[in-house]
């Protein structure tokens, strides 16, 4: 699957890469920024891996998904932000309540969700 490139004023969301998984698992392992998922402990490796590989898969099998966020003034990775639908998910109200993201850095990416939305 092709997946498209949007950019903001600070940020590029791109597709998944298998280079990918340093940055993310740095992410994943740090509790401050998992428990807002519902991983108050953080994320092995293996269990980053996991969850990227998913995000890979939905945009293949539904055409749509999570894009990785890149802060394009340092070119690194900051989190992630998509919509996401699974065969138990509740259609949501709106697109703001459907757009999950997850960023490291909360002050310096607050407003990432906004961002990536619009």
């Amino acid at each position: 699957m092709n997946v498209p490139e949007v950019r903001t004023d600070r940020l590029l969301l791109r597709g998944w890469r298998d280079e990918d998984l340093d940055e993310w698992a740095a992410i994943c392992a740090d509790p401050e920024v998992t428990r807002w998922v519902g991983e108050d402990d953080g994320l092995s490796r293996e269990d980053a891996w996991r969850r990227m590989a998913y995000f890979v898969g939905h945009w293949e099998l539904r055409g749509f998904g999570n894009w990785v966020l890149v802060d394009k003034a340092t070119g690194a990775m900051v989190g992630r932000a998509g919509l996401y639908l699974h065969e138990l998910s509740l259609v949501s109200s709106s697109l703001e309540d459907a757009f999950m993201t997850l960023t490291a850095g909360a002050v310096e990416y607050a407003g990432s969700t906004v961002e990536a939305v619009r």
